[in-house]
């Protein structure tokens, strides 16, 4: 008996170095889609810049909104209208970014913005998405704040999160991640992403429910409460999507009475009906509707925040 133990025990051990070294070989060496579960390479799979974006915020000073969310964060608000409107500003969104994994870049850089206002963009689609994919993107950033991925991994149990993280471990390096822009894109500091593309013909959308998981909801009060403990006047904006898209969401009337329950909310696509010719893709806004869409959100701001 005494002996099967042993054998055992060692059998274990070889088995979980074996495990892990073969693990860390197969994302080093192995095509991406060979790799299986897990996310190497020192890359940003998302096509948003946030290497860029997340690297330049740890060396930035204050400012006076911030502005969190997916790539319609990103994409939707240009910091340089926001310039000329007298407001410095820094965009933190990224790829598919759920308000859960806002909540902890919320408080990761809070303080070091120290914003005087808070702009969250409330994308509909990602209120029932979980962390996954947003945590992997941005996890070639973040694998050496342990805090900030054992909460992450603590809110998906994804065994991609931590192979991903036993490479980074070994092997990531922040000052050599691979960050590529899309098509059409160029990145302006301070986080925002430009693109001037028009997209040739918007596809048509069965009408479907949108989800809401109700972890997305309890980041997003946990945020607001933070800020306006902090002084910090909070807006939620959803900002433009292609008609046919919008309105193929059945409980758009609902979303937007449980947003408006929880800070100041602002529907773009309930005032104004964008054409086809201000988008570059699905879900985007080309320069041209940027510029129309920030003058629409600074006149908020101004009517609210600016002239106090």
């Amino acid at each position: 008996m005494k002996k099967f133990l042993i054998n055992l025990l060692f059998f274990s051990l070889f088995s979980l170095v074996f495990y892990v070294t073969a693990l860390l070989l197969s994302g080093k060496f192995l095509p991406t889609y060979l790799s299986g579960n897990l996310s190497g390479r020192n890359v940003i799979l998302a096509k948003d810049g946030s290497a860029r974006r997340f690297i330049q915020a740890k060396k930035h000073d204050i400012v006076d909104v911030l502005i969190l969310g997916s790539s319609h964060a990103c994409r939707s608000y240009d910091v340089r209208l926001f310039e000329e409107a007298g407001l410095t500003a820094y965009t933190l969104g990224s790829s598919s970014q759920p308000l859960s994994h806002s909540l902890r870049i919320y408080k990761k850089y809070v303080n070091t913005f120290s914003p005087r206002i808070l702009i969250i963009d409330v994308y509909p689609v990602l209120l029932n998405a979980s962390n996954t994919e947003s945590i992997l993107n941005t996890l070639p950033l973040f694998y050496e704040d342990e805090e900030f991925i054992y909460k992450a991994f603590c809110e998906t149990y994804d065994i991609r999160l931590l192979h991903s993280l036993f490479y980074y471990k070994i092997f990531g390096d922040i000052k050599s991640i691979d960050d590529k822009l899309g098509k059409g894109d160029t990145y302006i500091r301070n986080g925002y992403v430009e693109n001037n593309n028009t997209v040739k013909k918007l596809k048509d959308y069965p009408l479907s429910e949108l989800m809401i998981d109700d972890n997305n909801i309890r980041s997003l009060r946990e945020i607001v409460n933070d800020a306006k403990e902090r002084g910090i006047h909070v807006f939620l904006f959803n900002s433009p999507l292609p008609m046919k898209r919008y309105e193929s969401y059945i409980n758009s009337v609902k979303i937007n009475q449980l947003l408006s329950s929880i800070a100041t909310y602002y529907d773009y696509n309930e005032a104004v009906k964008l054409g086809d010719s201000y988008f570059y893709d699905e879900g985007h806004i080309n320069q041209k509707g940027v510029n129309l869409y920030c003058d629409w959100v600074l006149k908020r701001l101004k009517k609210r925040v600016i002239n106090d």
